[in-house]
């Protein structure tokens, strides 16, 4: 059975245009971003998740988890305060790819109970 995750609305018709007018280039995270290969942690999170992503309720997307958590450690802040960074700062958004077009449209970060969740 193939491993699925929530839609986190990536694709859209704007795509990165509005990130790459309202983020520098030179900002952090941005450049965490563009430097960091994220894909790569997914198969050793996966292995934390019951069901392994192919069973049960479908999961966020562990690079997601991952960065949220990593942006609570850089910027010392509590797991709730760092989801609402990925809801409402747009280089937090950017990072997380919590969604592409979510200027736009209500699309919200994984609650913080999801980043305190022991799986």
């Amino acid at each position: 059975m193939p491993q699925r995750f929530r839609k986190t609305f990536k694709e859209s018709f704007f795509g990165d245009f509005i990130y790459s007018m309202a983020i520098p280039e030179d900002h952090f995270l941005a450049q965490l971003d563009k430097v960091i290969n994220w894909e790569q942690f997914t198969p050793l999170l996966i292995e934390a998740y019951k069901g392994k992503a192919e069973r049960g309720e479908v999961p966020y997307q562990p690079t997601m988890i991952l960065k949220m958590l990593l942006l609570s450690y850089l910027y010392d802040i509590s797991e709730r305060r760092a989801e609402d960074l990925c809801n409402y700062y747009l280089p937090g958004k950017q990072l997380t790819s919590i969604s592409r077009y979510g200027i736009f449209r209500a699309a919200n970060a994984p609650w913080a109970v999801f980043l305190l969740a022991r799986w």
